[in-house]
């Protein structure tokens, strides 16, 4: 240290007595000669605090790891936990609004965890469209004892995510639940197990622009499974939007609104 100048030695003395306070033990219970601390260590401390902190709109982009305890009135299996991969941005850099759980999947997914909503699942092939995180479709596969699932996004970059989740809740066996592209209006439904029972989809009516693409796909799934049962959720964010969505459905499908309040 004999080169540094004052101010860089006393830099480092504050460094140093700062990164003592961090070590889980009483430094004041050691004699100060035993207190000697790596000068290189000291010096990429220093670095790693002069770094420019990541601005707020780049940290939300970044991902992480969500836990989601679950709360059900179901005696067996009890659900415990999700745990998920996904980000805080509400819109992705590349534009997707999948790389996160939104409120209207976590109302859903409550529930399908009453008596109620778990008799519409149990027992029945499964199809999730605008998957995203594949939160319901994780919650159906690993606790509402469905026959299969298959979790679909339009986005490519989600799905891979989407299979990293379905992965680290442990639910590897593709025979209980596959994950894959599904482009409405675009992508045939045609593949699909005839005996596809259940549609869900979670706030994935909050753009017009999609709205026929959608429905489109609905009418082609139930030309293949008459009496399919599709169960959406939906945050209502703007009332014209929803009627849309309303009115184009109204041309081709029967349907009842169910409102359920938030628990």
């Amino acid at each position: 240290m004999d080169n540094l100048s004052a101010g860089e030695k006393v830099h480092l003395e504050i460094l140093r007595r700062k990164y003592l306070q961090l070590l889980p033990i009483d430094i004041t219970k050691i004699p100060s000669d035993v207190l000697e601390v790596s000068e290189d260590l000291i010096t990429r401390l220093s670095h790693l605090i002069a770094l420019p902190s990541v601005s707020e709109a780049i940290a939300a982009q970044r991902k992480s790891y969500v836990t989601y305890t679950l709360s059900s009135s179901l005696s067996e299996p009890k659900p415990e936990e999700i745990v998920l991969m996904e980000s805080r941005a509400l819109i992705s850099s590349s534009g997707s609004t999948g790389l996160r759980t939104w409120e209207a999947a976590l109302h859903l997914g409550t529930y399908l965890l009453t008596d109620q909503g778990n008799a519409l699942v149990k027992g029945k092939h499964v199809l999730e469209l605008g998957a995203g995180t594949g939160f319901l479709s994780i919650l159906c596969a690993k606790y509402l004892q469905t026959a299969s699932v298959r979790a679909t996004d339009g986005d490519e970059a989600v799905v891979d995510d989407l299979r990293h989740n379905i992965a680290m809740n442990e639910l590897p066996d593709e025979a209980k639940i596959q994950s894959g592209v599904l482009r409405w209006g675009r992508t045939s439904v045609d593949q699909l197990d005839e005996s596809l029972g259940v549609v869900l989809g979670a706030d994935i009516t909050y753009d017009t622009s999609i709205i026929p693409s959608l429905v489109a796909t609905l009418v082609e799934l139930f030309d293949g499974s008459p009496e399919l049962v599709v169960i959406f959720s939906a945050t209502i964010r703007n009332e014209t939007t929803f009627e849309t969505f309303l009115s184009a459905c109204s041309a081709f499908l029967h349907w009842t609104e169910v409102v359920i309040e938030a628990r």
